[in-house]
């Protein structure tokens, strides 16, 4: 395998950096990134009543969550 030298911003630079882990190098970062598969991807992989089972389900636990938020913002009032 070979290598090049490319010249990136410092922003850039920082960005990668904080993206990696101690066990990445640069290169995985960047083809991580570069190889993430567009949403698109998914559509038509769930049958309609299970895509419908989901969004019930997604509701009803934004709910819950926000019902828990209300209340603890009540108690630290």
């Amino acid at each position: 395998m070979g290598t090049k030298t490319i010249s990136i911003t410092d922003e850039a630079y920082t960005l990668l950096k904080n993206a990696k882990d101690d066990k990445e190098s640069f290169t995985d970062v960047i083809i991580k990134s570069v190889k993430k598969d567009p949403l698109s991807k998914l559509v038509g992989i769930l049958k309609p009543e299970e895509a419908e089972n989901m969004r019930r389900h997604i509701k009803a636990t934004r709910k819950r969550m926000n019902e828990r938020v209300k209340k603890t913002a009540l108690r630290l009032q």
